[in-house]
């Protein structure tokens, strides 16, 4: 009796098909076993834990985190892997009021007449220089709110803040503030409002959104978000409280010195010194709160580096938006002290540093007031 035919050479019952083989190792699509070494397929990717409004991944998706963990501590949540989708609201566009642009540098130009008319009728010192003033304050008007304009963000712009604020907000718990986008302004990035009941309000230039890489201004707002959640602008309107304390002791001076009612340029000269100089004077008292805001704002978005740049490209940024609004160069010399900045962020330089020691892991017993400590 001959042997049973190999399963090799089997054919099928119906048809009479071909001679059947057996895969061969390494062919997969044909049922048979991968070759030793090879690794496993790649799952497939978890879909996100709730309804999903927008494409799934996000065209902007956050940083992945480093493969290696911080040498800091972080008193935040770590980022969750699929963050809520972002709000259905629009990004709002601010633009000056007509008053801003015109009336007030008309009433200055105005007085500054009249200022120049005092110098001869009794006031040979004062006179002029409240006129010099006046008009030096309505030239700054004009070239800062003159070319400060709204501007309809787009839908991409919508997107990368609201879905940054989305991730951000609920970690550093502080409630989401509302976005205004500008173009030409001198801050291309800032928070507003804040006290009381008032939302708190984002401020963001175009130029701003165009210059940042998706993890500079995540970084970026990640450090506004630390004054929102401080309610640092309640220390600021109490530092404008300070400043208008000044200038109305520089106000009662001034009356002193010129009784006159027809006086009244030199009164609202000093008005306006007391208030900027005041306001310049005490802005200093800001710093500490910028330090602990970049402090935390990197310990937030978990990633100094990348807030180093965001601030490095913010402060080349502010440079060029001064030369655009005070051109020529000689203007910002002839507007002083009204072109002149104010003193209330540290350094970049020694901001810079401060980052690349929290990065490294090498500071040691930082307290900022109000903040997180740092061992």
């Amino acid at each position: 009796m001959d042997p049973p035919p190999s399963l090799g050479r089997l054919r099928r019952v119906i048809g009479g098909g071909p001679e059947w083989q057996a895969p061969e190792a390494g062919d997969p699509a044909a049922g048979g076993p991968a070759p030793a070494g090879t690794p496993p397929p790649a799952p497939a990717p978890a879909p996100p834990p709730y309804p999903y409004a927008y494409p799934y991944p996000s065209p902007h998706p956050p940083p992945y985190p480093s493969p290696r963990p911080p040498p800091y501590p972080s008193p935040y949540p770590p980022p969750n892997a699929h963050p809520p989708p972002p709000p259905p609201t629009r990004l709002r566009s601010g633009a000056p009021s007509r008053a801003t642009v015109v009336l007030v540098p008309a009433v200055c130009v105005c007085i500054a007449g009249w200022s120049a008319a005092l110098a001869f009728n009794g006031e040979p010192a004062l006179g002029p220089i409240a006129a010099i003033l006046n008009l030096q304050f309505a030239a700054v008007l004009l070239c800062t709110s003159g070319r400060f304009r709204g501007v309809d963000p787009g839908a991409a712009a919508q997107w990368r803040v609201q879905t940054i604020l989305a991730e951000l907000c609920p970690r550093a718990g502080c409630a989401m503030p509302q976005v205004t986008v500008t173009r030409g302004g001198t801050r291309p990035i800032g928070v507003r409002g804040g006290w009381g009941r008032q939302p708190a309000v984002l401020l963001i230039s175009v130029e701003h959104l165009d210059r940042l890489g998706d993890r500079e201004l995540r970084a970026v707002v990640a450090h506004e978000l630390i004054h929102v959640r401080h309610k640092d602008s309640t220390a600021a309107r109490a530092r404008g409280l300070g400043a208008l304390a000044v200038a109305v002791a520089l106000v009662v001076a001034a009356a002193v010195v010129a009784p006159n009612p027809a006086d009244y340029p030199i009164w609202f000269t000093a008005w306006l010194v007391g208030v900027f100089g005041g306001g310049a004077a005490l802005s200093v008292l800001n710093r500490p709160r910028e330090t602990r805001a970049d402090a935390e704002g990197a310990l937030l978005a978990g990633d100094p580096a990348a807030l180093a740049r965001g601030l490095t490209a913010l402060a080349d940024l502010a440079q060029d938006i001064r030369r655009r609004l005070y051109r020529p160069p000689i203007l910002r010399w002839l507007l002083w002290p009204w072109s002149s900045r104010m003193p209330s962020h540290p350094p970049l330089a020694a901001r810079l540093a401060h980052l690349r020691e929290i990065e490294t892991g090498q500071v040691q017993g930082f307290n900022p007031p109000g903040g997180a400590s740092f061992a």
